[in-house]
């Protein structure tokens, strides 16, 4: 299973995350006082550089993260009528919280309400979609190849700087094993964040297609009855693909 699908079959309408659950203890990525008083001063230096390329690439990350789930509005072409756009954005707003005002997993609760069939509209492009997808792309590269990748060079940088000051005699061989063990610790607590990093690929566009039928079946009134129009998208869909 691909990490897009991973990601749409974990998450409602395939979000890949929830931005509220990221909440660091502070006795993670604070190093000990009694550590800090003690370091020289080159190894203080590569762990701020650390902690400065560890808080720029995690808010980098938040903002991929929240262009990411604007990809279902991405299926309208930007260059249809204020209407349209809006109609269709509408719905997929209706679509997702649907999901969140409801707990569909509740026993004690009655069956959720569905969404009016007469208030869903979509407009689905393939090109749209595949255009805003090589943008998305583009953002997500330049991120693990720029701030992401900054921020591991930077922890192993830290890391070696650790070893050299032991080798140095610049710390004791106690401080070195707590230094080891706060590094540790500081890079386990950075997982909260970077576990999300491989389900922020974009799912393609026949699954997302899939994704957005399988929560209009779900979620709205009737939904089943809009399968001829998904399967005309689908139609199209295939019928690009042998022309290429």
């Amino acid at each position: 299973m691909t990490p897009s699908a991973q990601a749409s079959t974990m998450y409602p309408l395939g979000e890949c995350t929830n931005l509220t659950k990221f909440k660091f203890i502070p006795e993670n990525v604070l190093i000990p006082t009694h550590l800090d008083q003690i370091i020289p001063d080159d190894l203080r230096l590569d762990l701020n550089f650390l902690r400065i390329n560890a808080g720029r690439a995690f808010r980098t990350m938040i903002t991929i993260v929240r262009k990411r789930e604007n990809r279902y509005r991405a299926l309208c072409p930007p260059t249809e009528s204020k209407y349209k756009l809006y109609t269709h954005s509408a719905t997929i707003s209706r679509l997702k919280r649907w999901r969140e005002d409801h707990d569909t997993y509740d026993p004690t609760l009655a069956p959720s309400a569905k969404i009016p069939g007469p208030v869903i509209y979509l407009n689905i492009s393939r090109t749209a979609y595949e255009e805003w997808s090589k943008d998305y792309a583009s953002v997500l590269s330049e991120f693990k190849n720029g701030p992401y990748k900054e921020y591991h060079d930077s922890a192993e940088d830290f890391l070696a700087a650790i070893r050299v000051a032991r080798d140095r005699r610049k710390v004791s061989h106690l401080d070195y094993h707590e230094l080891i063990l706060f590094y540790r610790t500081f890079m386990r607590e950075m997982t909260i964040w970077e576990d999300i990093i491989p389900g922020l690929d974009l799912p393609s566009f026949s699954e997302i297609v899939d994704e957005l039928y399988e929560a209009v079946v779900e979620r709205v009134e009737n939904g089943e009855t809009m399968h001829p129009f998904f399967q005309r998208v689908r139609n199209k869909m295939r019928d690009v693909e042998k022309d290429g």
